[in-house]
Parts: structure tokens; C-alpha cells; sequence
């Protein structure tokens, strides 16, 4: 499951725009569509945390998404067994909106950067 905005971060499409497609696809009649601001999944700047020779496992989850598979119990169970300040990368084409929700609830750092348009690396850390 995921929320709109996750669908939107995900696809790279703005929040209202999603909403309003969505909206015109139901034939609900189009109207004013007020959004939240949301934290800016996608930086640039690394964050004071990262420390490249902190990285302690990485996952290119490309190939599997090609082939069918999503990783994501894999990557939690990965970043879970990181210690504090350890740094664990991911690869994908997309922000992986439900899995930095998902890291954050329990309490790590994450930081996504992109590369190219369908490149973004995600770092995870646990506080120390």
C-alpha cells in the first residue's frame, strides 16, 4: 500500500497534478486542490551524517524490480542490522517514497540523491 503522496514522489509527478488526474478519471468534477508541503525527498547536499567510507552495504535493486521481485523486506532487513553510523545504500530508478516512510518510522536517517532522471541513490543510517 501507499499513500498519493508516495505514488507522486515515485512517479515524479507533482501531488495536485496526480489528485487531478485522479479526479478527472473517477469524473469527479475538477476543483481547487490543496496540498500539504512535503519535505524535499530529493537533496542534493549530503547531510552532516554521510560519510562515503561509512558504507557498509549496498543494493542495486534494478535487476530484481526487472525481474518481478521487490526487495524491500531485504533492504529493512539490511538497514536494520546496521550500527549506529553505519551507512547502507540503495539503488533504484525511482525515490523509494514507501521505504524511506517506512525507515523513518523506525527511527533511521535517510538521505536521497539523484543522478541522472531514473537514478537515485538512497543512504541509510541509524543515529548514534
Amino acid at each position: 500500500m501507499a499513500t498519493l503522496r508516495q505514488v507522486a514522489l515515485t512517479g515524479n509527478v507533482p501531488l495536485a497534478e496526480l489528485i487531478r488526474t485522479l479526479r478527472a478519471a473517477s469524473g469527479i468534477e475538477a476543483g481547487p486542490v490543496v496540498v500539504e508541503p512535503a519535505d524535499a525527498a530529493v537533496q542534493q547536499d549530503a547531510p552532516g551524517w554521510f560519510d562515503e567510507g561509512k558504507i557498509a552495504g549496498s543494493l542495486d535493486i534494478r535487476p530484481p524490480l526487472d525481474s518481478g521481485v521487490h526487495p524491500m523486506g531485504r533492504v529493512m532487513s539490511e538497514i536494520e542490522r546496521l550500527n549506529p553510523g553505519d551507512i547502507y545504500e540503495v539503488v533504484t530508478p525511482f525515490v523509494p517514497a514507501p521505504l524511506l516512510d517506512i525507515a523513518a518510522g523506525k527511527g533511521f536517517l535517510t538521505w536521497v540523491c539523484q543522478e541522472a532522471p531514473d537514478l537515485f541513490r538512497t543512504y541509510f543510517t541509524r543515529p548514534g
